[in-house]
């Protein structure tokens, strides 16, 4: 229960402090999301895609939408995944 709260607490201070806007766009049916930055990404940097559970129940996630991610210690409904971008 601790390293959840943790996380979750993490979580919603990345999202209201940290978050890089822009713009989700769905096609392909509804099985293809694209997200163009406001702002170009920095190169050798790391970052976190949270995917809210707005987006994971929205009917356009297919049956993603009953699964957490993150080590187990995100809440359900939500999923965060990482990548760092080339030099």
């Amino acid at each position: 229960m601790g390293m959840t709260m943790k996380d979750t607490l993490k979580m919603h201070h990345m999202d209201k402090y940290h978050a890089t806007g822009g713009r989700f766009v769905w096609s392909d049916g509804n099985k293809l999301c694209t997200f163009t930055p406001d702002s170009l990404l920095k190169p050798n940097t790391n970052y976190m895609i949270h995917v809210g559970r707005g987006m994971m129940h929205s009917g356009n996630m297919g049956n993603m939408g009953g699964m957490g991610g993150h080590g187990g210690s995100v809440p359900q409904g939500h999923m965060m995944m990482h990548f760092k971008t080339k030099e």
